[in-house]
């Protein structure tokens, strides 16, 4: 039986440590990033809490825990609406009821074309996604 030494183990847990502190790989942050996109922050983070434990890491997975029971997914419920919408001034609604008019008619004025770009692209960039269309405002489905 090999004999203790408490040098080894002090190298190996320095090493562990400075372990712990690099920085992540290109490749390990991509799977990452894959696998926030595909689950939820809340399932990912309670997953991560597992695997933690598992691990010994007791402290560090009640930590991981806590954090993920803070964290909601993000689908609406009746318990928990969505009580928001985009948020446009009068002139940007104008703007959309104009489009609406101008599509309906089969006519686009070519001169106004920047102003619907550009509220339309509010409306894409501050989307807020969910599995189906629906008013978030008053959590009504649309057809």
């Amino acid at each position: 039986m090999k004999k203790f030494n408490i040098h080894d183990w002090q190298f190996k847990q320095r090493l562990a440590e400075q372990k712990d502190q690099e920085s992540m790989s290109n490749a390990d942050i991509g799977a990452l990033q894959k696998i926030t996109e595909e689950y939820s922050l809340n399932k990912v983070l309670n997953t991560l809490a597992v695997i933690a434990d598992k691990m010994g890491k007791n402290n560090e997975a009640n930590i991981i825990e806590k954090l993920a029971n803070q964290i909601q997914d993000f689908e609406p419920t009746e318990d928990n609406p969505i009580n928001e919408a985009h948020g446009l001034d009068k002139e940007d609604v104008n703007t959309l009821e104009t489009l609406i008019d101008q599509i309906e008619q089969g006519t686009i004025n070519s001169k106004k074309i920047e102003d619907f770009v550009k509220v339309l692209q509010f409306v894409v960039d501050s989307n807020v996604e969910v599995s189906q269309t629906k008013d978030l405002s008053k959590n009504k489905e649309l057809d």
